[in-house]
This record gives structure tokens, C-alpha cells and sequence, in this order.
């Protein structure tokens, strides 16, 4: 508040210095996007301390969710300059029932300080996968890693307390409340789920959620098999110095999905490379050949 009375008064004074003026006007915005948030983040505390938070029961589509979640988390990297990379395990149903909005603020809470606190050049991963299913609820895994500045073994007991920050020049850079995290855990307990964190100062950390959804009627449950289909179009190269050991692989295509050697597009090659080469120019031939191969399943 401080900074928003002061830079205000700074650019009353500088009206007609076009540069001073945007300068002022840039950091009145930064303040009062940080205020309201720990106005927000200030108020969702309090709900929680009075029990008056409360989860919604609505349909998630799923791919949308993730979708979006990315568009901010991609953002946010590139501004960074951080990789940023999300994957999705393909068991994922295309619908869940439960609160997107407070899962959502849980996920962008911990993959935004994950880039927060990387280095350009680093990475950050955020994985989700569907690691048990009744026909009732399903439970889902999201793992956010990053290559960051990590968190000492001593602060990772307090870490979850509201207002709670690592000392030291790491975290005097960033601004934060201190609260995210006491939040997205309190928030992760009432989803029946609960957060893990393993972290090695210097290296990098590792924050695991875990969240119980319900199963929407909307969704069908997938089967393994589906990742069979996916290999309809698969071009194949099976290469070996004995020719028993091609035929045997090539039958293992066939007995785990019979589809693989019957797809239209489908390659499968049979290479004999002998182990008694009589000369260089002939293990030059072999090699010239292998490479044509692999070329045309480009």
C-alpha cells in the first residue's frame, strides 16, 4: 500500500515525463496485484480457520482443465525464461466430479512457485496420473518437479504454516505471502488427499498431490487395451544379427496386438546383419542400408 501511495504521488508530480510516468504507473500495478492477493489468500485463511470453506460437486472435463491450467503455467515459464513441461498419463477419464476452481488454485499455487523460484535455463515438470479407480471415485497423482533453489531439510517441517518463510537471501527476492501453501494443503485435506514434499537445497524440488475424485457419469473407464489401439499406425524396425531373434520379436508384435502388422501404414523389416563382415566396404554397405531404413519410418 505503501508503494502504491507513493509511486502515485511520484507520477502526479512527473505528468508530461512520459517514461517517469509509466515507470510509476508499472509498479502501482505490480503492488496492487500483490495486495490483492493477500487480501484474497487473507480471506480463504479465514474461511478455513472458521470452517466456512466449502468444496463444489461439478463435472470437470478434464483435458479442458488441464488445458487451461497450462495456458497460465506456459506463461508464466516463458516470461521466465523456464522450460515448462506437463505430462498427461493417457488412463486419465475424460470427466471427474469435485471443486475445479480450489483444485486449480492448488495446482497453479505450486507449479507458479516452482518457476518462481527457478533459475532461467532450469525446468520444471508437472506430471498427472490416475493412480487408483472404483466406480464410485478415482484417485489422482500431479507431480510438480523443478530444477529450482530447493528447501532446506529444516524449514521443510514449518513449511505449512501460514505466513511461514525460508530465511536467507532465496526467498528475500520474491514476493509472497507466506500463505499459498497453508492453503493448497488445507484445501488438498478437505479433498481427502494430501501433500508430499522431498526436496535437496541447491538441487531442486518435488511436490507430490495427491486428490480424491468422484466419478462422473459422463466418463467412461479406460482400459490398457486402448494403448494398443494407439499403435495401429506404429512403424516398426526390428533389427538383429540373427534372424531367429527378428522372427521371434516380430511374433511378439503380433501375439500382444495383432492390429500392429495389419495397419495400412505399418513397416516391419527384417534385417540380417552379419557378424563374419568380410571387408570394410562391405560392413559400409550394411551400415549405408541400416540407415536408409531407419530413414524411410521417419
Amino acid at each position: 500500500m505503501n508503494v502504491i501511495i507513493g509511486m502515485s504521488t511520484i507520477a502526479a508530480k512527473s505528468i508530461g515525463k512520459d517514461e517517469e510516468t509509466a515507470d510509476c504507473i508499472g509498479k502501482i500495478g505490480i503492488s496492487a496485484r500483490f495486495l490483492l492477493s493477500l487480501i484474497n489468500d487473507i480471506l480463504d485463511m479465514s474461511k478455513i480457520e472458521s470452517g466456512k470453506m466449502f468444496l463444489r460437486n461439478e463435472d470437470i472435463p478434464f483435458a479442458e482443465f488441464i488445458k487451461g491450467l497450462n495456458d497460465i503455467c506456459y506463461s508464466q515459464a516463458e516470461q521466465s525464461n523456464v522450460c515448462y513441461e506437463c505430462i498427461v498419463d493417457h488412463m486419465m477419464d475424460d470427466y471427474y466430479v469435485g471443486d475445479a476452481g480450489k483444485l486449480q488454485q492448488v495446482l497453479i499455487n505450486i507449479i507458479s512457485n516452482a518457476i518462481k523460484f527457478t533459475q532461467e535455463g532450469g525446468k520444471v515438470t508437472f506430471s498427472v496420473q490416475q493412480v487408483q479407480r472404483t466406480a464410485k471415485n478415482a484417485t489422482i497423482k500431479f507431480v510438480v518437479n523443478d530444477t529450482g533453489c530447493g528447501i532446506s531439510e529444516k524449514f521443510l517441517e514449518h513449511i505449512f504454516e501460514p505466513f511461514a518463510q525460508e530465511d536467507g537471501g532465496t526467498t528475500s527476492k520474491y514476493n509472497g505471502t507466506g500463505l499459498g501453501l497453508a492453503i493448497s494443503k488445507n484445501i488438498v485435506d478437505m479433498m481427502g488427499g494430501k501433500i508430499t514434499i522431498r526436496s535437496i537445497k541447491g538441487i531442486g524440488s518435488e511436490f507430490i498431490i495427491t486428490v480424491r475424485l468422484d466419478v462422473s457419469s459422463k466418463s467412461t473407464p479406460k482400459e490398457d487395451l486402448d494403448i494398443l489401439h494407439r499403435l495401429v499406425n506404429l512403424r516398426s524396425l526390428v533389427v538383429d544379427d540373427d534372424v531367429n531373434v527378428c522372427e521371434q520379436a516380430t511374433a511378439t508384435l503380433h501375439e500382444g496386438n495383432a492390429a500392429l502388422c495389419r495397419g495400412q501404414y505399418t513397416f516391419v523389416v527384417f534385417y540380417y546383419l552379419r557378424r563374419n563382415i568380410l571387408c570394410i566396404w562391405q560392413m559400409l554397405f550394411y551400415l549405408h542400408r541400416l540407415l536408409w531404413l531407419c530413414m524411410q519410418l521417419v
